[in-house]
């Protein structure tokens, strides 16, 4: 018989799995009774469940990682257009995608794209400073740069941990990894 701290810890396993594949399928249509059978769950338990875990509906949820997909690719892909993006996230139309776009995000995609260009010309404008441009993670372009030494290091596996969350960040968030998660 399980207790109930292995119930919770199956519990969260099985939700995961339903948050990886969900990103590995955005594009697809995704239905309740599809998701909850990736859970293991009845629709209408898996729903409720969902609900309590994530703070969201499943339909929020989707609505929001397929924006923010499309988001991400608008911002990286100059040439793609937004009804790609649309599509290639999984939205049946460009109007709904403009719709939850704005609501998300407070700009239509083609304002809101145009605002991270100037955002990204901004940024390079000061890693040109010297003669090679430097990237965001420090390597420079500049073919004549020495290269970096680069060494290898084997390390004794450890447990790692993580911690979803979902909703707006600030001072309950802050407060929570300072006192939970700081002082390991």
């Amino acid at each position: 018989r399980m207790s109930l701290r292995d119930s919770r810890v199956e519990y969260e396993r099985r939700m995961h799995r339903v948050v990886e594949y969900i990103d590995g399928h955005l594009a697809d249509a995704l239905d309740l009774p599809a998701l909850a059978a990736v859970a293991h769950f009845s629709p209408f338990h898996f729903h409720r469940l969902f609900r309590a875990w994530s703070g969201e509906t499943l339909g929020e949820y989707l609505r929001r990682r397929r924006v923010e997909k499309a988001a991400l690719r608008l911002a990286v892909q100059p040439r793609l257009t937004v009804l790609d993006a649309a599509l290639g996230a999984g939205f049946g139309s460009g109007e709904a995608f403009a719709r939850a776009f704005r609501q998300h995000f407070g700009a239509s995609p083609t304002a809101w794209r145009a605002q991270q260009r100037k955002n990204d010309q901004a940024l390079s404008k000061i890693g040109q400073a010297g003669l090679g441009r430097t990237h965001e993670h420090g390597f420079s372009t500049h073919p004549t740069e020495n290269p970096m030494n680069v060494s290898l290091i084997e390390r004794p596996p450890v447990r790692v941990a993580f911690l979803r969350h979902t909703g707006p960040y600030g001072e309950p968030v802050g407060r929570f990894y300072a006192e939970q998660v700081h002082p390991w």
